[in-house]
């Protein structure tokens, strides 16, 4: 599997020009220990930036609305960076100004600031849902809506089935019910993953990296606010060598530990049973041109658990490369301040090619 990474902001939608955008600086940052001694990092942010916390209950306190991210294989907290950026534009532009969002980025077991495991044993996507829920009671978060990202939405699927009560709404982006769902289903994957096994520079890496996570359609994309103007894939090629250089490979225990996780995951019937019966909303976004996480076992998963599956015009990063589109999507979910399809604009539909699965009777 081809690591989930990524920091500037390229989106690919309603936006007539591909855009490269700064980092958001986290509110706070810790790491917390759980029961089997293993170290979990985690970043909080708080949108707008400027708002300060009020404690519940006081009468000048805004309502919260908490958001859970839990990044994917091989990528760490910062990875969220493009879906936050947009959506820092989008709660600054409220214009009642009643809500605060607070998001908690996970770093999960296996890379970056988190303990790395040398067992497999010790990796497996409940396992990682218990990290999760372990530093959720350590910032006090009684519920939360849980968003999860390729193999973080495994992740998020076993946090729902292991505590629905904690809850608000699952949104699953780019995932697939593992097990041999997650292996390479294309000619071009898999050329994509031998290429990626015998890599030897990050250059190497790197190439294969934003072939396996965009659509061939943004990479050939020209910046022509850059002067000179150059092609996307060249930009993030250079971005992709930068971040590896700067965090570093992963450890070879984390990377053995998440791949035995995604490989070994499985959404059983009776996990199906409880988040079904659970009553919150279940959302799964994807995008079309995805060859690493299928469409189809997106879909598939959908239907089991009689939720909607809305299918963007992007790759695997779909929270990067449609990032404007799908913040309007969370925002419209965590808020519940209206039908989250109706969210999207005739004209933004067509945009970005989004279709919707109505849920399976």
């Amino acid at each position: 599997m081809a690591p989930d990474a990524s920091s500037t902001t390229i989106t690919n939608g309603t936006n007539p020009n591909t855009k490269i955008q700064n980092t958001l600086l986290p509110h706070s940052t810790g790491v917390h220990r759980v029961d089997d001694g293993s170290d979990i990092y985690f970043e909080t942010y708080v949108l707008p930036q400027d708002e300060p916390i009020v404690p519940e209950g006081c009468s000048k306190a805004k309502e919260r609305v908490r958001l859970v991210a839990i990044q994917g294989f091989a990528a760490g907290a910062e990875a969220w960076q493009p879906l936050l950026l947009e959506m820092k534009e989008l709660w600054g532009k409220q214009m009642d100004q009643t809500t605060v969002l607070e998001v908690l980025c996970i770093e999960n077991r296996g890379l970056g600031k988190s303990s790395s495991p040398k067992k497999k044993s010790q990796y497996s996507t409940t396992i990682l849902a218990r990290d999760v829920l372990s530093v959720m009671d350590h910032v006090r978060w009684e519920t939360a809506h849980i968003c999860g990202f390729s193999m973080g939405g495994m992740v998020a699927t076993k946090l729902a089935a292991l505590a629905p009560d904690r809850v608000l709404s699952l949104i699953c982006m780019s995932v697939t019910g593992g097990g041999t769902q997650a292996l390479p289903r294309s000619w071009r994957a898999f050329k994509l993953a031998v290429k990626g096994l015998f890599a030897k520079t990050p250059v190497d890496r790197a190439y294969v990296d934003i072939k396996f996570h965009f659509s061939k359609h943004i990479l050939r994309r020209k910046l022509c606010e850059l002067v000179p103007p150059r092609l996307v894939k060249d930009v993030l090629l250079e971005e992709y060598v930068e971040n590896h250089e700067r965090v570093g490979p992963q450890p070879k225990e984390g990377f053995r530990g998440q791949l035995h996780a995604v490989l070994q995951h499985e959404v059983t019937k009776a996990n199906i049973n409880t988040i079904k019966s659970a009553g919150f909303p279940v959302w799964f976004l994807h995008g079309r041109a995805d060859c690493v996480a299928m469409p189809k076992f997106a879909e598939k998963l959908a239907r089991k658990l009689g939720a909607p599956c809305l299918i963007f015009s992007g790759g695997h990063l779909v929270f990067r490369e449609n990032a404007m589109e799908v913040a309007l999507l969370v925002r419209s979910i965590c808020t519940g301040t209206s039908n989250p399809k109706g969210t999207l604009s005739k004209s933004l539909r067509l945009n970005v090619d989004v279709t919707a699965m109505p849920p399976s009777e």
